[in-house]
């Protein structure tokens, strides 16, 4: 068996529970307490359609307390906005590609999808301590370069999941 081909890397844990979890714990000492209410009220006042059940009841600040679905629903859907407005532009701009990798292998329509989420990915995980710091350099992050591979293997992200 090889690995990690052989293995799919479940998502939900290394993107939703592991690395959105660390951003934002970062982003909320990262920026003023304005930021991180208005982050608040963002996510308390995001309407969904009727078919998506999940209401933000935790505050930003309390991300220890969401449930998987709030961190798919950030990461797929609500958090690009939240962190363009919120966050400093250098910030913002790296959760942007994250976002965009992501988005795009969850779901993607091509393999030009899959191999442009590589590069984002790739870009991503090479700049990331130029914009915060090594400390956000681990294993899991490390992890994330094999999801293009994976996807073009097993399909995209939404299959690939313990949820």
């Amino acid at each position: 068996m090889a690995y990690p081909q052989s293995i799919p890397l479940d998502y939900v844990h290394l993107v939703c529970l592991g690395h959105v979890q660390t951003l934002i714990k970062r982003w909320c000492q990262l920026i003023d307490k304005e930021k991180v209410m208005k982050m608040d009220n963002m996510l308390l006042n995001t309407r969904v359609p009727h078919n998506i059940h999940v209401v933000y009841n935790e505050l930003i600040s309390t991300v220890e307390c969401w449930k998987v679905k709030h961190f798919r629903l950030f990461v797929l859907n609500t958090g690009l906005p939240i962190g363009i407005i919120c966050l400093p532009i250098l910030n913002a701009s790296h959760w942007t590609i994250y976002y965009v990798a992501i988005k795009l292998l969850h779901a993607p329509e091509s393999i030009e999808d899959i191999n442009f989420a590589e590069h984002l990915i790739n870009y991503y995980c090479r700049t990331i301590s130029e914009v915060y710091d090594q400390s956000l350099e681990y294993y899991s992050l490390h992890a994330h370069l094999h999801l293009p591979p994976q996807v073009r293997l097993h399909g995209g992200l939404s299959f690939c999941s313990a949820r």
